[in-house]
């Protein structure tokens, strides 16, 4: 294993309490990058370290607990103050997409650690030919560095393979410990929902499910309040009710075919990509969801983390179901070894229709085949879709709401 490198993984092993007696052991080298073991002992909690050295002279490395929080590693920076917390902005490009987070580390024992989402790491694994840049914001003290991550899906496949085999070893919890008492706290979350009716927001039931306060918002205006008029957890839809002037009303269709093109607005990824909502196409790949569930249908509509809840649409601009979720990366590479590709669904809108009508809705219904062009249907999903936050999201997004804004992304 590379000294410097060396020096880093055994740095961190004390910083985080991983292993303080045992050394991590080699499990694998990737494209240069290095992936260790750390066994749990006593009360430790095991984890698995890919690290790898920036163009700049500086290291990188990326860790999942066994509890699976991942956490990103830089250093060692000997001339850093300690117990401070360090600021950086870092980027992910790749010939297929442009990223941006902004990251609070803390520094100890040289290193800057943050933990960091699932959502940063699928990403990564997703995306092939990735470079990561990272421009520090302490002034005179840090270089700009990159480090391009070629085999992203294999090395982060093999830190997750390595923590599973860590979990496997990990001590039972002694049986005189008391279970933790559950925390009561409000989630945090960022969704999108679209008008039904002039006062009704239609979205997913876990966008909005165990949320305290619950806000919606056109681009560029304030923040209004909404609550839950009624639900359906097994179908995952959720009906709120708003005090807000609806721009328009969604029209839905009760059809789709395969190979049918289609179209997503939505508001994924709050406070990293664009406020003012992002528009995507695909086409319907399957009439079917995971094991041929018959209420789901699979598109190649690309989303992120944020778009649940927001319409899919024909090109003619009707609503023929509301995006649910990605095949997540890391759960496929953990499953199956295998990286999904633009494998995401949305409930149909026959279900979504039965649901309305239950509950008293009467939504607008359309036979209309004009194509239109995608500019067109984008300027009609903008009138009737709207964000739905909650939580330390809805702070973010308007700091009147009393909480601080953080630096990072929620979902």
């Amino acid at each position: 294993m590379d000294p410097k490198l060396a020096v880093a993984a055994s740095a961190l092993a004390s910083v985080l309490a991983i292993c303080p007696v045992q050394a991590g052991t080699l499990y694998a080298n990737i494209n240069g990058w290095q992936v260790e073991r750390f066994d749990p002992t006593n009360d430790s909690r095991g984890a698995c370290l890919a690290t790898a050295g920036f163009n700049n002279g500086e290291n990188i490395g990326l860790m999942q607990r066994v509890d699976k929080q991942w956490i990103l590693v830089l250093g060692p920076f000997k001339t850093l103050r300690e117990n401070t917390d360090y600021s950086v902005d870092m980027q992910i490009t790749s010939p297929h997409s442009d990223y941006r987070y902004v990251l609070t580390f803390s520094l100890n024992d040289h290193l800057l650690t943050a933990p960091v989402s699932t959502d940063l790491v699928n990403e990564l694994a997703a995306d092939p030919g990735v470079t990561i840049w990272l421009r520090y914001a302490v002034p005179g003290t840090l270089a700009h560095g990159s480090i391009r991550l070629d085999n992203s899906a294999e090395v982060i496949r093999t830190v997750v393979h390595c923590r599973q085999a860590v979990q496997t070893a990990e001590p039972a919890p002694k049986p005189q410990e008391p279970a933790p008492k559950p925390q009561e706290s409000s989630k945090s979350s960022s969704g999108t929902g679209f008008f039904v009716d002039s006062k009704l927001i239609l979205t997913n039931n876990h966008v909005i499910d165990a949320c305290g306060d619950i806000f919606v918002r056109y681009p560029g205006h304030r923040l209004a309040s909404a609550h839950v008029a009624s639900r359906d957890e097994t179908n995952d839809l959720a009906l709120l009710e708003t005090e807000m002037n609806s721009l328009g009303v969604a029209k839905f269709a009760a059809v789709a075919r395969v190979g049918q093109q289609v179209a997503t607005y939505g508001f994924p990824l709050s406070g990293v990509l664009s406020s003012t909502g992002n528009f995507s196409i695909g086409n319907i790949a399957s009439l079917a969801g995971i094991k041929d569930d018959t209420r789901a249908l699979q598109t190649s509509v690309p989303i992120q983390p944020g778009n649940s809840g927001g319409p899919l649409m024909n090109m003619s601009g009707s609503v023929i179901g509301i995006m649910e979720a990605e095949l997540r990366a890391t759960a496929m590479i953990a499953a199956t070894d295998a990286v999904p590709q633009g494998v995401n669904f949305a409930i149909q809108s026959p279900i979504v229709l039965n649901f309305l009508n239950v509950k008293g809705v009467k939504p607008i219904l359309t036979n209309d085949t004009e194509l239109l062009d995608p500019a067109d249907v984008a300027e009609i999903a903008k009138r009737f879709t709207v964000q739905v936050l909650c939580g330390d999201a809805a702070a973010d997004a308007d700091p009147d709401l009393g909480k601080s804004k953080s630096t990072g992304y929620s979902r």
